[in-house]
């Protein structure tokens, strides 16, 4: 019973990821991925210069050819390692996190800040417009309820999985064309982990995505009400960060465990247990979020 059900899981899952890729959305989201990331390398890599310019000016030495030679000696420096621990609070993250090439932490903060945006924009609509369309009737014949949605999920990862993938090869081709000086290696590494930790950060958002396209009746007011839904977790994240304290006001600390930004500073980090223990967090948010839509889906009248 149980293998019959993830065969079923995997079979929609295949078929999802392949009609997904297939769809105009989707191919529109992987172009933005890509091009996000050209646009934002090339963005940083002409203020790196023009700042390692102005740097060079004012200080009165030689003008160098190309970007990234006055950045990693500035990022190497006592008083900037001083003032990144006080800018991110924690000392051991900050000492993590200054051990990175800084045109990979810039690629992170990329695949971090948009991918959520790109996940709700793609996996949205996906489980609402075969509601809308009737075709879902035809497939829960063949397999189950649970084994159908639970597919549609995985199949959304795996398309993620392919959006970061060609955004870290674009961005890290775009910097290696651009900064003689840059550490292939260890930049290399740093983007190939980053995408990584992105890639399980999405797995809450597309358990949003598809948690509220269970509820919606087409596939424009599924992407309304992800877009909303992400909005309004934002909205109580800020509010936890500013409201947490000691007494009644420690609450907020709870709060911010049932929401992805309270994990997202921990997936950055280089210890392995903490790493670990944000990922446990951030996959099990996304099936959370993905079993409360899916509550209603399974007793909805198709």
């Amino acid at each position: 019973m149980i293998s019959n059900f993830f065969r079923q899981m995997i079979i929609v899952a295949r078929y999802e990821l392949a009609d997904a890729v297939r769809s105009k959305r989707a191919a529109l989201t992987i172009i933005l991925y890509v091009a996000g990331a050209i646009v934002a390398m090339n963005g940083f890599i002409n203020v790196l210069k023009r700042l390692e310019s102005q740097l060079v000016k004012t200080l009165g030495i030689n003008i160098v050819d190309s970007a990234g030679v006055v950045t990693d000696s500035l990022w190497r420096s006592v008083h900037f390692r001083n003032m990144m621990i006080g800018l991110v609070g924690d000392k051991e993250l900050a000492i993590d996190l200054l051990n990175i090439p800084p045109i990979a932490l810039m690629y992170g903060w990329l695949a971090f800040t948009f991918t959520p945006m790109l996940v709700i924009l793609t996996a949205s609509p996906r489980i609402a417009d075969e509601i809308a369309t009737g075709s879902v009737r035809y497939v829960i014949q063949r397999c189950s309820r649970a084994a159908w949605s639970l597919g549609k999920f995985t199949g959304q990862v795996g398309l993620v999985i392919l959006g970061l993938t060609l955004s870290a090869i674009t961005a890290w081709t775009t910097v290696r064309f651009r900064l003689n000086v840059m550490d292939t290696w260890a930049t290399s590494r740093a983007f190939i982990i980053f995408a990584a930790k992105a890639w399980i950060y999405s797995f809450t958002f597309v358990g949003l995505a598809t948690g509220v396209s269970h509820l919606s009746r087409t596939a424009n007011q599924a992407t309304i009400f992800g877009f909303l839904a992400w909005f309004i977790l934002s909205v109580i994240n800020i509010a936890a960060k500013f409201n947490a304290g000691e007494g009644i006001r420690m609450i907020w600390y709870l709060v911010e465990i049932v929401l992805p930004e309270g994990h997202r500073m921990n997936l950055w980090s280089l210890d392995p247990l903490s790493v670990i223990c944000a990922s446990s967090f951030v996959i099990t948010l996304g099936l959370c979020y993905w079993s409360a839509g899916y509550m209603y889906f399974r007793n909805r009248d198709l």
